[in-house]
């Protein structure tokens, strides 16, 4: 009964994890798409792309990630089991109430924000306007930007409920593709004006871009009804505050919001505050790094944590924590078996990846190398960012909140920590500040994930046995492996190709970095491979088994 449950349980996860691995592949692939042509219009180390990074990225989505951190993992597991007892109507109730306070909070954050726009600015940067005419240029700009934007927050936010309504009845795709609405229409708001040729490049042209955002958050919002379609119908205005499922919410989410709290501070410090310090464009060359990362880390693990977070509800609500175990086990296994050593590999390639899709336009050389060198250091923390997301969505269907909230408390407190001491008090500037923050950030990552892994461990059976020692050694043996192919070929390609950082930008260029790139990327698959069969490890032939069954079925 236990395997054929495990098989079954597999088999859902499997499916609803290719809906949304190829929704978020597409997603994020667009998403470097618009940010590359923002580079080539505005340059990466740029006054305007600065601007950009701390208003959108660094401010706006701050405060959509309170809702949507604070909110989604203490109300799917809720809703899902009111609409599981067979009362639809009532846990629509119960979504319309917590979807009208958060609209109402949300308005009176926007109106906040569009009063005060430069405190805001001024309270995340060390932007000023007397003595810095630089700071000065870019609080101006930034302000005005973020009162454009800021009406966009109510769509944007309200649009986080929304997905986890739809991945509640298993509509992963159209969930994930609410956010391509908003990345198409901010493209066009730059991609228009530039090929009509009225668009002039400077501060107020990136006004454009703000009034995209604005759009395009509450475009994201309109897809998802679209997307739920009936279903929306069970939406009420009302608020009942009376609901005993509300008032576990607010019990549930109250640890939650102090963890995202400190994390969008956490963010905000490294990512921006103690950046703008230095020299103009800083900011976005971290920013851009760290868009390559994110991209990688969300194509396969947050689209696995995403599609197994309904059914790690189901198997709490069974009690069933014997195949809860093994589920989690087997799927960090093969997680950190694809990611370490890809991780390794990636880094070893990062600036030619960085340069392959920034370099060009207005983006030189030099700016790219530095949003490189930022995603090799995130990446150092891939494989632990892709196991976190698995062990936060087993404490959140086990209704544990306060545990992760208090262990990331304390790991965000020291990544604070490390980019203080080295770029303040250590004065480190240039590339080295954006080595000592992402570095930072991979290393409180690596620290908070085995903290959780441990304390995991203590409730549900994962990595029980003496084979788990073996598989750790051999996945070190994996990983130095597939690093010395991948930097071997690279060094051999470049000497043969003659590709340097000298070479000139344009498509000749690209095709020479993509051609470095997919050679390297080869050497290390099959250094992956043979090395993985070499060392005797199960996933290969566990993964070689899934895809057979597949192409048997398809074939059937």
């Amino acid at each position: 009964m236990s395997g054929h449950q495990d098989a079954g349980a597999g088999g859902k996860i499997i499916r609803a994890t290719a809906a949304v691995m190829t929704a978020h592949g597409l997603l994020k692939v667009l998403g470097l798409v618009l940010t590359s042509t923002l580079g080539g219009v505005y340059g990466v180390k740029s006054a305007e792309m600065d601007v950009y990074a701390t208003t959108f990225t660094g401010i706006m989505l701050a405060v959509y990630f309170i809702f949507e951190k604070t909110l989604s993992p203490a109300f799917l597991p809720l809703f899902m089991e009111r609409k599981d007892q067979g009362d639809e109507a009532g846990a629509w109730r119960f979504a319309s109430t917590v979807i009208n306070v958060q609209g109402l909070l949300l308005l009176v954050a926007v109106g906040v924000i569009m009063l005060f726009p430069e405190r805001f600015i001024m309270l995340v940067t060390q932007w000023r306007v007397e003595g810095d005419a630089e700071g000065a240029k870019r609080l101006t700009l930034a302000s005005g930007m973020l009162r454009l934007m800021a009406p966009g927050l109510v769509g944007l936010s309200v649009a986080a409920m929304t997905y986890m309504l739809l991945n509640g009845y298993k509509r992963f795709f159209v969930a994930a593709f609410g956010e391509g609405t908003l990345k198409i229409i901010v493209l066009l708001s730059i991609c228009v004006p530039l090929a009509a040729r009225k668009l002039d490049i400077g501060g107020a042209s990136l006004m454009y871009v703000g009034a995209g955002v604005l759009v395009g958050s509450w475009g994201k919002l309109a897809t998802h009804i679209f997307g739920l379609g009936r279903k929306a119908g069970y939406y009420r205005p009302v608020i009942d505050y009376k609901d005993p499922m509300f008032r576990r919410l607010l019990i549930l989410a109250a640890p939650l919001l102090i963890g995202i709290v400190l994390a969008s501070v956490r963010d905000l410090f490294n990512n921006i505050w103690v950046l703008s310090g230095l020299e103009s464009g800083i900011i976005a060359c971290n920013d851009f790094g760290k868009k390559i990362y994110s991209t990688i880390g969300f194509l396969a693990p947050t689209a696995v944590s995403i599609a197994m977070f309904p059914f790690f509800c189901e198997m709490v609500d069974r009690d069933d924590m014997e195949t809860l175990g093994r589920t989690i086990t087997q799927s960090l296994r093969i997680i950190l078996f694809l990611f370490v050593p890809m991780s390794a590999g990636v880094m070893v390639v990062s600036v030619p990846i960085a340069r392959v899709i920034y370099q060009h336009g207005n983006a030189a050389y030099m700016e790219t190398m530095m949003a490189g060198t930022a995603n090799a250091a995130y990446m150092a923390g891939l494989a632990f960012w892709a196991a976190e997301m698995i062990l936060m969505q087993a404490f959140f269907s086990n209704r544990r909140t306060i545990t992760p909230v208090v262990v990331g408390l304390v790991w965000s407190t020291v990544s604070m920590l490390i980019s203080y001491i080295g770029i303040v008090v250590l004065k480190v500037e240039g590339i080295g500040a954006l080595v000592v923050v992402a570095g930072g950030v991979a290393f409180a990552r690596a620290a908070k994930t085995v903290t959780l892994a441990l304390i995991l461990r203590l409730r549900v059976p994962i990595f029980r046995g003496g084979g788990s020692l073996l598989y750790f050694l051999k996945l070190a043996l994996l990983t130095a492996g597939t690093a010395a192919a991948v930097y071997g070929t690279k060094l051999g390609y470049e000497r043969i190709s003659g590709v340097s950082a000298d070479t000139a930008a344009g498509f000749r260029l690209k095709i020479m970095l993509l051609g470095e790139v997919a050679v390297a990327g080869l050497a290390g698959f099959c250094a992956l491979v043979g090395l993985g069969l070499l060392l005797r490890m199960e996933e290969i032939p566990a993964v070689y088994r899934w895809a057979m069954e597949k192409l048997k079925r398809r074939q059937r």
